[in-house]
């Protein structure tokens, strides 16, 4: 199962010039230190949403719910409140 699901990412089509297509604002939330996303793709993304915001967490990796759960939950109330 497991390693169906990393074959489907691996195989799934880059949606990254779609993402000019999404109208509402948009939290991204990401690592420093992150072994599977690059930060630079986080970057790119921001770059192709017209209202991103992003934060990059260092101290923490890819399970940033579980590695940074108050930095988290601070990133989304701060989201919303200005949304």
């Amino acid at each position: 199962m497991l390693l169906a699901q990393f074959t489907a990412s691996m195989e799934r089509p880059d949606l990254m010039e779609r993402l000019a297509e999404i109208k509402c604002p948009v939290l991204i939330v990401g690592a420093a230190s992150d072994q599977l996303v690059d930060p630079a793709d986080l970057h790119e993304m921001q770059r192709h949403l017209p209202d991103a915001r992003l934060h990059i967490h260092d101290g923490t990796g890819h399970m940033i719910p579980l590695e940074a759960p108050q930095a988290l939950a601070t990133d989304i109330l701060a989201f919303h409140q200005t949304t």
